[in-house]
């Protein structure tokens, strides 16, 4: 079984149009929201995802404590084994649930996936019509670190430190080396392993502008 789980607060735009594709990609979606985020609520319950309200986003004094927030989510709903943390801006196409099944094998692996970038629901809706990836813009990164937008991993892998707490409860974001790269350095290189599909990131405005809060425009 594999859980996403994912932070959803102010970003419920994106949300509206990557929930269902998670319906079709995951055993069980975790939510971690705050109580004020009635259509983050709304989603979740149409969706049947599992909902945490927690109150650390601003943990340590911090604006946006995202990595509180994921292991406060972890804690709160006691996951104990595959786990895909994810954005919430993430649209997963059809088949991806195969592809878990065929390539994720090894519990000392961490997976991941490159993405291609969706800039409005216009063009998502074409995307839709052909399943045709170039309509998207195609991926531009290259790393050997596996970025916060998916990372799938197993909480009884060796290479994890703290099980407990898998993610720093420290929040570093651009310019420094940030949370997810330090995550996903706990892997050895040969171990962290790319997935044969790719996701969609939904809006382009968004990347990297909102590591502190929401900054970016609406998804409409």
């Amino acid at each position: 079984m594999i859980s996403a789980i994912l932070i959803c607060i102010d970003y419920d735009d994106f949300f509206l149009f990557a929930a269902p594709t998670l319906v079709k990609t995951f055993d069980r979606v975790v939510v971690i929201t705050e109580e004020n985020q009635y259509s983050v609520v709304q989603i979740c319950r149409h969706h049947g995802f599992e909902i945490v309200f927690s109150k650390q986003k601003n943990y340590r004094g911090l604006k946006f404590n995202l990595p509180a927030l994921l292991n406060d989510g972890i804690r709160q709903k006691k996951l104990n084994d595959w786990i895909c943390k994810i954005d919430s801006d993430i649209y997963f196409p059809d088949g991806m649930k195969d592809v878990f099944k065929n390539e994720v094998k090894n519990i000392d692996h961490i997976y991941y996936t490159n993405r291609y970038f969706c800039e409005t629901p216009e063009i998502l809706k074409m995307y839709e019509k052909t399943n045709d990836y170039s309509v998207l813009e195609p991926p531009y990164e290259e790393t050997t670190d596996v970025l916060g937008f998916v990372q799938l991993f197993n909480l009884k892998s060796i290479h994890l430190k703290n099980p407990e707490f898998p993610y720093e409860q420290e929040f570093y974001a651009p310019p420094s080396l940030t949370n997810d790269r330090i995550f996903s350095q706990q892997w050895p290189v040969h171990l962290r392993t790319m997935l044969s599909k790719n996701v969609i990131h939904l809006g382009l405005e968004a990347i990297g502008t909102n590591w502190f809060g929401r900054k970016s425009e609406k998804f409409e």
